[in-house]
C-alpha cells in the first residue's frame, strides 16, 4: 500500500485487519441511540471524519465521510447499520464487514485518518512541484517576446503562443513525464514554428494507420517507409 493511497482495495485490506467479523456486536433497538451518541462523540475529535445522521431508522445508525471537507459527493461514505439479525455492520459501496465494537471503527477511522493526512502533505509537495514548472515555462516562453497563455489537464501542460499580428496561436503540449526533456528546448521550439509560420510552411500532425494510394487502393503506412 502505498503512501496516502485511499481507494476501494486499501479499505477492503483495512476492514479486514481492523474488524472482527465474527463476533459481531448485537444490540436491540433501545440500545443504538446511546450507541450512536459514544461513535458520535469520538469522532467530533477526529480529522477528515465527518459524521452524519438522518432521522432514526429500524436499522440505521449513521453514516460518515472521509474526506478533506464535508461534502457528501467526492467523499468516501461508509454507512454504519444493523443487519437483519441486528448485528453491527460498516459498508463501503460493495464492501462490507460486521464489528464487534465502536473501537474496531474508531481504529479503522484513526488509520483512514492518518491515510488522508499523509495524502494531503503529498498533494501539497505536488502542487508546490507544478507551480514550479509552470513558472519555468513561463520563464522559458517570456524570452521569445511573444504573447501566451498556460493551460493543464491531467496529464500535461499546454501553452498557447500567439503568433505576432495575426489571430492565430500555436499550442505546444509538454507532458509532465517529459517536462526536464522538453522544457531546455522550448524557446528553439517557439521560435522555429514562428520562422516556419512566417514563411508559410504550415504543419499538421495526425496519427493514421492506413494510407490510401492514388488509386484509391488501401495500404499500410509501413510499406511506403524505406
Amino acid at each position: 500500500m502505498k503512501v496516502g493511497e485511499f481507494n476501494q482495495t486499501v479499505i477492503k485490506k483495512l476492514f479486514r485487519k481492523h474488524f472482527n467479523p465474527e463476533n459481531p456486536l448485537e444490540l436491540p433497538i433501545a440500545g443504538r441511540e446511546f450507541l450512536f451518541d459514544q461513535l458520535k462523540a469520538r469522532i467530533a475529535q477526529m480529522s477528515y471524519v465527518w459524521v452524519n445522521r438522518r432521522e432514526p431508522q429500524t436499522k440505521y445508525l449513521c453514516h460518515f465521510i472521509i474526506n478533506k471537507t464535508k461534502d457528501y459527493y467526492s467523499g468516501y461514505k461508509f454507512l454504519v447499520e444493523f443487519d437483519e439479525e441486528n448485528k453491527l455492520k460498516i459498508e463501503y459501496r460493495n464492501v462490507s464487514t460486521h464489528a464487534s465494537d465502536i473501537q474496531e471503527i474508531i481504529d479503522f477511522l484513526t488509520v483512514s485518518q492518518n491515510i488522508m493526512r499523509d495524502r494531503e502533505i503529498i498533494q501539497s509537495k505536488g502542487d508546490k512541484v507544478f507551480d514550479l514548472q509552470k513558472q519555468a515555462i513561463s520563464s522559458h516562453v517570456r524570452k521569445t517576446g511573444v504573447e501566451f497563455v498556460i493551460r493543464d489537464d491531467s496529464r500535461q501542460f499546454k501553452v498557447y503562443v500567439k503568433v505576432p499580428d495575426k489571430k492565430e496561436y500555436f499550442e505546444i503540449k509538454i507532458p509532465y513525464k517529459r517536462f526536464h526533456e522538453i522544457l531546455p528546448e522550448l524557446e528553439t521550439i517557439i521560435l522555429s514554428m514562428l520562422t516556419w509560420h512566417k514563411l508559410g510552411v504550415k504543419l499538421r500532425v495526425k496519427a493514421f494507420t492506413y494510407f490510401y494510394g492514388w488509386h484509391g487502393k488501401k495500404h499500410h503506412w509501413s510499406k511506403f517507409i524505406r
